[in-house]
């Protein structure tokens, strides 16, 4: 039971970590990320901590990057909550609702289907929308490169301070300019077919 409660949030929770203080997001922004399986109740009191260690220990990072954690969600990832998480709208109120999708855990035994969207209509909070006659295709575009969550970063965040001006400049995407004005070109990667 520890195991089926546990692992799917907390390997979501190192992977999107992982992905963000690694330079992962921040070097291809046109990537788009959906954490799935693992419900969303975890996903605000996580982004606070990753942001407040970023604050505290980014800078001695081997890694930077440009940005806070949280600020790479909102700009390109999502989340999925089950269709009977009850604590989704206390998700929906620290966080807001651009990047969650539901899923209905077809074709899982431990799955709501084929009465998952009922039952999350039925959540407290939860308001249907008309959302068109093809939802899947609809997050197949969102998660299409150069498009994603609608909202700016600066919505529904507490403003943070800006990064402290000592901080080194992020790794950032190729090409990059050098300190002599020279376009180097990403190194190619070593390896076979």
């Amino acid at each position: 039971m520890i195991g089926v409660s546990g692992r799917n949030p907390i390997e979501l929770m190192m992977a999107f970590g992982s992905m963000a203080a690694g330079g992962v997001l921040e070097r291809h922004p046109r990537l788009r990320c959906a954490f799935l399986e693992g419900t969303c109740g975890w996903l605000p009191w996580y982004l606070w901590r990753l942001d407040e260690a970023w604050e505290k220990f980014g800078p001695g990072s081997e890694v930077q990057i440009s940005k806070l954690p949280s600020e790479y969600f909102f700009a390109q990832c999502y989340v999925a909550t089950d269709a009977d998480e009850k604590p989704l709208r206390q998700v929906v109120e620290a966080i807001g609702d651009d990047n969650i999708v539901v899923s209905t855990d077809y074709p899982h035994s431990d799955g709501l289907f084929p009465v998952a969207i009922e039952e999350f209509v039925r959540l407290e909070g939860v308001e249907r929308q008309d959302q068109g006659e093809d939802p899947v295709g609809q997050l197949r575009a969102a998660l299409q490169p150069g498009v994603g969550p609608s909202r700016s970063d600066e919505d529904r965040r507490p403003a943070r301070e800006q990064p402290s001006p000592g901080r080194p400049p992020p790794a950032g995407p190729w090409p990059r300019v050098d300190e002599e004005g020279v376009e180097e070109t990403r190194p190619e990667r070593g390896g076979g077919t």
